[in-house]
């Protein structure tokens, strides 16, 4: 699957003079609707532009692919290229910080030509699962934020060690995990989970672990 999520960075101005990252925000998740063509001689070239006219497109969900369990729309087999289009709109563009590029490229050759393209159009992209082995984010620097693998193992192995060296040989760890919410609401609900969820581990734990639940805010 062909995923794509665009994030928008807002930023706080105070006294004019200073700003800082507020908060971001999705504004288009990985199952919106795309205008989507498969490629051919007659494709004008400039259907990248603002003002070009999609209508006689095909819509779609996504994400995109070869119908592997994972895909909302499916595509020919053997398409090399697909071309996507969606629209959106930035009420305040000033507040702005960045609009940054999640993606999880199909396979791993795409990821290249995809952080290429977003670093010559001056955007910023996050790549997910997929990704060549000779491809880093610090040689595209700093248009290539970030490279994320869901499996994990290295940044678990090397946080499990640090652990284990803090903890001098006995101890309990507790794991809460999870994903920050975009709104304000939701991330006081994830709060007071994390808290009681927090407390129930310490319960769990008794004697034999180090961890105190905190007050709850």
């Amino acid at each position: 699957m062909r995923a794509y999520i665009l994030f928008l960075v807002f930023i706080a101005t105070r006294f004019l003079s200073f700003s800082q990252v507020d908060h971001w925000e999705t504004i288009v998740f990985e199952n919106s609707t795309w205008k989507y063509i498969v490629p051919n001689a007659a494709t004008p070239n400039n259907w990248i532009q603002n003002g070009f006219n999609d209508a006689s497109w095909s819509s779609g969900q996504g994400g995109f692919g070869f119908a592997d369990g994972d895909d909302n729309t499916t595509i020919p087999a053997g398409t090399v290229s697909i071309y996507q289009r969606i629209q959106f709109t930035v009420s305040n563009p000033s507040t702005i910080s960045k609009l940054i590029l999640n993606v999880d490229p199909n396979d791993s050759p795409d990821a290249r030509v995809i952080v290429e393209e977003v670093q010559k159009a001056g955007g910023f992209v996050v790549t997910q699962w997929n990704k060549p082995d000779d491809l880093h984010p610090w040689d595209h620097n700093p248009n290539y934020i970030a490279h994320m693998s869901f499996d994990g193992v290295p940044t678990a192995e090397a946080i499990a060690n640090e652990l284990f060296k803090a903890f001098g040989g006995e101890g309990g760890i507790v794991a809460l995990g999870g994903i920050l919410a975009s709104r304000e609401s939701e991330r006081a609900a994830q709060r007071e989970t994390y808290v009681d969820n927090l407390a129930w581990a310490a319960r769990r734990l008794g004697d034999h672990g180090h961890v105190k639940a905190p007050p709850r805010p």
